[in-house]
């Protein structure tokens, strides 16, 4: 019976990857980047919130009295919510990953258009002071 509970909670909680998996395919397809490496930072992450994330609370649990005194049932069930919220967190970092790295900022790219009327006037910004011109 405990293997059905384990395979209904790994099921459950690597729900998102698939869907973060194809938002991943088709913003790195835009990007032109290979994706592997970024549903890889979603895979691991995914793992890891799903088994450390309840092993912690596992340990905080028992350092309780409270906890100890009560029926284990409802820490059961809180232990279970927070790993799949926690494998659902680490399925979507490697979109944010993805994100942050191909995002683009008009005020601070480098491009200008050829028929801008925009004056080419020295801004200093962060880092002006190390970086030689």
């Amino acid at each position: 019976m405990g293997h059905l509970y384990l395979t209904c909670y790994l099921v459950v909680g690597l729900m998102p990857l698939p869907f973060a998996y194809e938002i991943i395919e088709r913003r790195a397809k835009v990007a032109g980047v290979r994706p592997l490496g970024y549903q890889t930072v979603s895979t691991l992450a995914a793992w890891l919130g799903l088994f450390v994330t309840p092993a912690l609370i596992i340990v905080l649990f028992n350092h309780e009295k409270w906890f100890r005194e009560r029926s284990h049932l409802p820490g059961f069930v809180v232990v279970g919510l927070v790993g799949w919220l926690a494998g659902a967190v680490g399925a979507w970092s490697g979109v944010r990953c993805l994100r942050t790295v191909t995002v683009r900022d008009p005020d601070y790219d480098e491009r200008r258009r050829p028929d801008s009327l925009e004056a080419d006037v020295h801004q200093p910004r962060y880092g002006d002071h190390v970086r030689p011109d």
